[in-house]
């Protein structure tokens, strides 16, 4: 039996890899929300949907008020498939996104500092 392959992304957005299932997969017979979203490539949101209208079945934690959905509750649904390309726009948007939010605090913090100073000297 040949192991199922999963593509994964590096947390940095850089590289893009394989590994089975078995080494992704944790060794419990649950998922967590954001597994399940991630294992669909769909937003966290749709598996909410998906919880809220019945079409996944999960129990919640009293203790933590975490979600465990069962594997076997997943049979059915398939990934949405995002090519190699969509996974590499959508991790380089977000990186330049970031990149831009933290060059306009820059900017601010410039323009802040160029105020202080200009009402220093004009009193």
């Amino acid at each position: 039996m040949q192991a199922e392959v999963v593509r994964f992304l590096s947390t940095g957005g850089e590289r893009f890899g394989e590994r089975t299932l078995s080494e992704v997969e944790p060794k419990r017979d649950f998922y967590t929300l954001l597994e399940i979203a991630r294992l669909l490539h769909v937003p966290l949101r749709s598996v909410l949907e998906w919880l809220e209208t019945g079409e996944v079945e999960a129990k919640l934690n009293p203790l933590n008020g975490r979600w465990k959905i069962a594997k076997a509750s997943l049979q059915g649904f398939e990934p949405v498939g995002q090519t190699d390309e969509e996974l590499a726009w959508r991790y380089e948007k977000k990186r330049l996104l970031a990149e831009l939010h933290a060059e306009r605090e820059r900017a601010d913090r410039k323009r802040d500092r160029a105020d202080r100073e200009r009402s220093r000297s004009d009193r």
